[in-house]
């Protein structure tokens, strides 16, 4: 029986990958703990850009461009949130339909 190199790479790994990890002393952090910490700082962002857009609106002295910056970045961090939820919804919904 001939074993062919090529199929080796399938079942390889990078050692020094291992190495890496166990050296940095990084916390390795699951799934639903990213979501909380991403939901606390989407929070945050959305109450801090209603509150400069409030300050705007009630003639406080608020730089405009600021403002603009974070309302935008609130924005788009809710898209992202909003897409992440979709695509975990998704991947939910096809393991339900998997047949056992």
């Amino acid at each position: 029986m001939d074993i062919d190199p090529a199929h080796l790479q399938e079942f390889s790994f990078d050692p020094r990958e291992t190495v890496k990890n166990e050296v940095s002393g990084e916390e390795k952090k699951d799934f639903s703990t990213l979501l909380s910490q991403g939901l606390e700082k989407l929070n945050a962002s959305l109450n801090r850009a209603d509150e400069m857009a409030a300050g705007l609106a009630s003639g406080r002295e608020v730089d405009v461009p600021e403002t603009m910056i974070a309302i935008t970045k609130a924005d788009i961090s809710f898209k992202l949130f909003l897409q992440i939820r979709n695509k975990a919804l998704s991947a939910y919904e096809e393991i339900m339909r998997l047949q056992v």
